[in-house]
């Protein structure tokens, strides 16, 4: 569900630049942020799990996640175009 939030990221994280990072993950993939995020998770059993991913952007670290049968997500944000974006791309 896409929120409204008051402290004003949505005008820094707007939609031009969810698309531009989702281009880059697209391309690139994960940042090298989120690639150690990454690394760590696949060293445990994620088959049932749910994790709360704060900061959570695009989706990147969620789709890794459910790929490798974690049960649910819940990305965190303050961005509302960001969760907006995520939610969009995880329902095609």
């Amino acid at each position: 569900m896409h929120r409204q939030h008051s402290c004003g990221a949505d005008l820094l994280f707007d939609m031009k630049s969810a698309r531009r990072e989702m281009k880059r993950y697209r391309k690139k993939g994960p940042s090298r942020s989120a690639k150690k995020i990454l690394k760590k998770l696949a060293e445990n059993e994620l088959t049932n799990n749910s994790l709360h991913d704060i900061g959570g952007g695009i989706g990147a670290i969620q789709w890794f996640f459910l790929r490798q049968g974690a049960r649910k997500t819940l990305d965190v944000d303050a961005s509302g175009t960001y969760l907006q974006l995520a939610e969009i791309l995880h329902r095609r």
